[in-house]
Formats: C-alpha cells, structure tokens, sequence
C-alpha cells in the first residue's frame, strides 16, 4: 500500500510515498491526491489545504524559455518538499499551480506554515532567474464541508491574494467578503 498510518492520539496521521509525476517534479499525481483527500474525508481527520501559485510565472516562460519555467517549477516542488519533510502532501494541481495537504493542521498552524514556506520561497535564488515570489490560499476543513468546498475557499484565499499585492499567504477565514 502507498498509504503508512502511524497513530497521533485519536487521529490516525497519513503521509505518502509519493510517486515521481509525469515532468519527473518528484510530487504525487493529481489522482493520488484524489485518493489521499477521500482518505482523510472519510476519516474525518481535520487538515488544511494550500494552494500556491507562482507569481507573474508567465513573464518567466516569456523572458527565460519553457526549459527554465519547467527548471523553476521543478526548484518550486524540491524546496516545498524539501520544507514539508512528512508533514505535508504536496501535488502540482496544473500550470505553476501546487495544491498542498496538512494534516491535522488547525487553521492556525496552516496559515504559520504557508507564511513560512512563503518566506523561504521569496529568499531562495533560482538559476538564471533570480528570485520568484509565491502566492498562497489556505483553508482548513469544517463542519459539512466537502473537500471540493475546501479547495473552492483556498483557490478563494489565493486568488484574494494575487489581487491585494500578490507574495502573501491568506486563510479564506482572513477574506472580507
């Protein structure tokens, strides 16, 4: 099974051996992402979820050429990794989009945790590009909301933040709707 429990209290804690993508990226396929996602509903394990997309990654593409953007994107999944250790799923959803699983993260801790990996992004010097900066959506789960709904409130968050300045993380909960 790709699927390794280990019990933290009550709540079974999930992490995955995530499979390398199509792009060589070393993050788990959209349909693994899927099936962890139904996992935790089913479970009703708590978690939040992070969507993160690369700011003005177009101008990259347009500037640097395709080879670097995909040098980037790859850098961008290393590094989340690299700073996720076990404690999160990370999946690039599409584009220079990543969607990003906790869990058991209260919305507290995911906000903190997309704060810092914004920090860590915005320092990091990419090859040939310099330095790149991240927007990022969090939302955490609820009382009767389904997982299509917490993605629907972080790609919310994310887009909140692109419009307000871009290179911020914001918890749907922030929003002033």
């Amino acid at each position: 099974s790709r699927y390794h429990y280990t019990e933290f209290g009550e709540v079974p804690h999930f992490y995955l051996i995530l499979p390398l993508d199509n792009k060589g990226i070393g993050i788990m396929k959209l349909t693994h992402l899927q099936e962890h996602l139904s996992l935790l509903e089913r479970s009703k394990t708590d978690f939040s979820m992070i969507v993160v997309d690369i700011d003005h990654f177009k101008s990259v593409n347009d500037t640097y050429g395709h080879l670097v953007g995909d040098d980037v994107l790859s850098r961008l999944a290393q590094l989340m990794q690299q700073f996720s250790g076990e404690r999160a799923v990370v999946t690039r959803y599409g584009g220079e989009e990543f969607v990003l699983v906790l869990p058991l993260a209260t919305a507290e801790e995911g906000i903190y945790f997309a704060k810092e990996l914004n920090k860590l992004i915005a320092a990091e010097n990419f090859a040939e590009v310099g330095h790149i900066t991240i927007s990022l959506g969090v939302s955490t789960t609820c009382e009767n909301c389904s997982v299509h709904q917490m993605f629907k409130k972080a790609d919310d968050a994310l887009y909140y933040a692109k419009k307000h300045g871009r290179n911020q993380a914001i918890h749907y909960n922030q929003l002033e709707i």
